[in-house]
């Protein structure tokens, strides 16, 4: 900490000591939109205000520079900056067509847009919004991206953004394409719970003061004054005072959701587990296109290409996280309900129940740990597994031997739950069937590499064919476990052969590669 203040301080003697390129010895003529909050409006005693407003006071105090602030509706003080009226905008988005009728500081803010929507609408992607009606505001940067890429033809321009959402939450429209920080603003103030923002964060956008074109002098003075309020501390007191509330609260709104949704996914069964596991996936390529799209539209900002890399890492540990935290609380529930249980029979099935979840859940624990979100180690898998079930028998322990012969590979997470779930399934039922109270054993997990194929041998030394024959007590048991394994070498497109010579063995092969 003591190093990184005298790094600060040496940067800031820096740019103190550097030579201002010229003296500014008039009043800046400076506007703004008078209803843009929080970044410019105008307040209960009609004076300007908002983060631009305070920012570009602290800018001009540092460099000595007058100002007059005069706010208007956007259209009006937007041609004032274009025809060269007067000397600058405290807030303007940058873009190509703009760059060639003004000119722009360097950005002071990034500010991410996104689309708003009212509860229960289908739309959750951008390219979902084609042929809808779009609210934007009237000459807004989001207004001219809809234009120059065409993305709808029913396009509702309104004065404002306050408008366009007030719109939305009484029914009219279909979306509305705005600043994320704003809209969210409005949301608050306005009360609005009709209305929602899809997740996807869209078209971040660089936020800059504007000078007339050809300005050097003044933009000069403006990109000087912002490294030194950034150095000094100054910007980041005034953007937390303006927007570190909104970004809190968005934080809190998003934890209760992950709350809600765990909270749902307890009331599910292991075969949904399965299908949300898919819609995650097919979830997760989706915001790898958005993100990729996002990328080539920022590719002139390399710091943001980085941010938006970890924003991916980050989402894909923690949908492997949420899997693994969910199917552990289900396993947790499925304990307790065993605990109050007297029936051996029931006892047994919850306990089958319990290791299918739990072979999943492994999966998901060592692809949120590992280095690949896509596969996992065969070996360290199938090692924790073997040692997840051995503790639920302990009863068993020294008197039954689990021994293991594995050959290390990376398995995709399409193959790694089914196998999983057909090791568990074998295991258990060996522990449950295999061997008499009065009678120890021995049961292998052994696996090898063939090609491109691997063949997995289960087999134990147990009573054999006598613990399947039609009559016996475990057999209604193990009926839908033989179900599930048979389904489950069907779905790896593997083969499976069963032989009864001194104990049980179970004989699978399985293509690693399709």
């Amino acid at each position: 900490m003591f190093l990184r203040r005298i790094l600060i301080s040496f940067q800031l003697l820096f740019f103190l000591c550097l030579p201002i390129a010229a003296d500014i010895d008039r009043v800046l003529k400076v506007r703004g939109d008078s209803y843009y909050p929080p970044f410019e409006f105008l307040n209960e005693e009609g004076d300007a205000d908002g983060f631009n407003v305070e920012l570009l006071r602290a800018v001009a105090e540092e460099m000595g520079l007058e100002i007059e602030i005069n706010l208007g509706p956007w259209t009006e003080v937007r041609g004032d900056i274009e025809s060269g009226k007067i000397d600058m905008l405290m807030g303007m988005f940058y873009s190509e067509s703009r760059d060639r009728l003004v000119d722009f500081s360097t950005p002071h803010s990034v500010i991410s847009h996104t689309v708003f929507v009212p509860r229960g609408s289908s739309i959750t992607d951008i390219e979902d919004l084609r042929a809808k009606e779009i609210l934007v505001q009237e000459g807004d940067i989001v207004h001219d991206y809809l234009l120059e890429n065409h993305l709808s033809d029913h396009l509702v321009p309104v004065a404002d953004q306050k408008e366009a959402l007030q719109l939305l939450n009484r029914g009219y429209h279909d979306a509305a394409f705005l600043s994320k920080l704003q809209g969210l603003y409005f949301l608050e103030e306005l009360s609005l719970d009709k209305v929602k923002t899809i997740e996807a964060t869209l078209i971040p956008e660089r936020y800059c003061f504007a000078v007339r074109e050809g300005d050097a002098e003044l933009q000069a003075l403006l990109n000087e004054g912002l490294n030194i309020i950034k150095i000094n501390g100054t910007y980041e007191r005034i953007y937390d005072r303006w927007f570190g509330v909104l970004e809190r609260r968005d934080l809190y709104h998003r934890f209760q959701r992950i709350i809600l949704s765990s909270a749902v996914a307890i009331l599910v069964a292991t075969a949904f587990l399965l299908i949300w596991n898919w819609s995650m996936r097919i979830t997760v390529r989706r915001r790898t296109r958005d993100l990729q799209e996002e990328i080539v539209q920022r590719r002139h900002i390399e710091e943001q290409l980085a941010s938006s890399l970890k924003e991916k890492e980050v989402l894909l540990s923690e949908i492997h996280h949420r899997v693994k935290n969910n199917l552990q609380i289900i396993n947790s529930l499925l304990e307790l309900q065993r605990n109050s249980l007297e029936d051996t029979e029931m006892d047994q099935i919850l306990r089958a129940s319990q290791g299918r979840i739990r072979s999943m859940a492994i999966v998901h624990e060592q692809l949120y740990g590992g280095q690949s979100f896509s596969s996992i180690s065969l070996l360290s898998y199938l090692t924790e597994l073997t040692d997840s079930i051995y503790p639920a028998f302990l009863g068993d322990k020294g008197r039954i031997e689990l021994a293991r012969d594995l050959e290390d590979t990376a398995i995709d997470i399409d193959k790694a739950i089914p196998l999983g779930l057909i090791v568990s399934e074998i295991i258990t039922n060996s522990f449950q069937h295999a061997f008499p109270a009065d009678q120890g054993g021995r049961i292998l997990v052994h696996t090898r590499l063939v090609d491109s194929s691997l063949r997995l041998e289960l087999s134990d030394n147990g009573i054999g064919k006598n613990a399947e024959e039609p009559g016996d007590d475990q057999a209604a048991n193990g009926s839908l476990g033989s179900q599930l394994i048979e389904a489950l070498v069907q779905q790896l497109n593997g083969r499976m052969e069963l032989s009864f010579c001194d104990g049980t063995a179970y004989m699978i092969e399985i293509p690693l590669k399709n």
